[in-house]
């Protein structure tokens, strides 16, 4: 709706945006495709902010900052075989919100 009534480049549009991909990266149950999705928007934000607000301007820094987090979580994925890749894109927030704490394991079964 935004994108309608105002257009591509208003910075209300580009802030919704941000929430967008901002949302995709932070569900605890993303995949690979939300985090991909997320890069996309979030490279069109910056392109068009460093186009309208130029590449000094605090938002446009920012976007930059966080297209960078995300595509380091990509790299970091894509260098994880297939079965841990599962494992961390269901169980990712449980460890950036207490990383000392490990999940508990089952009781084993004799």
């Amino acid at each position: 709706a935004a994108r309608r009534s105002l257009g591509d480049d208003h910075d209300t549009t580009l802030q919704v945006n941000m929430h967008l991909a901002a949302t995709l990266y932070g569900n605890p149950e993303r995949t690979r495709d939300d985090l991909l999705e997320g890069e996309t928007i979030l490279q069109d934000v910056v392109q068009r902010r460093r186009r309208v607000f130029g590449p000094a301007h605090p938002e446009t820094q920012s976007t930059e900052s966080v297209l960078s987090v995300v595509r380091e979580h990509l790299a970091r994925i894509a260098s994880m075989p297939a079965t841990v890749q599962r494992f961390d894109s269901t169980t990712q927030s449980l460890f950036e919100q207490a990383p000392e704490q490990a999940p508990e394991q089952a009781p084993e079964q004799a």
